[in-house]
């Protein structure tokens, strides 16, 4: 019995390497015909989808400025913030960040260049509209390799003292 055993793994290896060949091959096409598609046109009015930015992320939180509406900002799962000053027209991703699972961006209630954004290393700040960004981790636990030292999903300000954050 043990014999036997031993001789089907030769043949559920090659399965396995196969399936592994086929699904390699398929998901290289797949990347090709997407490179290739035409960008999709939205009707007048509506949305059009646009896909995954091409490396398996997804966009966590939007936001635009609360005191200019062409400032835009863009979270993403794995590709950290991205702005944009002229209403999306055109994207660049932000500098200064050590985490980019990004959660949600909170404008500070009266400085309008001032964001925060809450990431899975910690709380961050930017003071020029979100185009660079500062870890703000005093009183966080410290940096750890290879795992998540301090989630945090938004950064809320006391609506009585502006100075006062809180971390969730």
């Amino acid at each position: 019995m043990v014999h036997r055993r031993f001789r089907l793994l030769p043949p559920i290896r090659a399965a396995i390497a196969v399936f592994v060949a086929l699904t390699c091959v398929a998901a290289v096409a797949a990347v090709g015909a997407i490179e290739q598609a035409d960008p999709p046109v939205a009707a007048p009015g509506g949305w059009s989808k646009l896909g995954e930015p091409g490396f398996g992320a997804i966009v966590t939180s939007l936001s635009f400025s609360p005191t200019d509406s062409k400032k835009l900002l863009v979270g993403g799962e794995m590709n950290g913030v991205f702005y944009s000053s002229d209403n999306g027209v055109s994207v660049r991703p932000a500098l200064g960040l050590r985490d980019y699972e990004v959660g949600e961006f909170t404008w500070h209630p009266t400085k309008p260049d001032e964001v925060w954004v809450g990431t899975m290393g910690g709380a961050y700040v930017s003071r020029d509209g979100g185009v660079t960004w500062s870890a703000a981790r005093a009183g966080f636990p410290a940096p750890a390799r290879w795992c998540y030292s301090a989630p945090v999903e938004k950064v809320l300000f006391d609506p009585t003292d502006a100075t006062h954050l809180v971390a969730i």
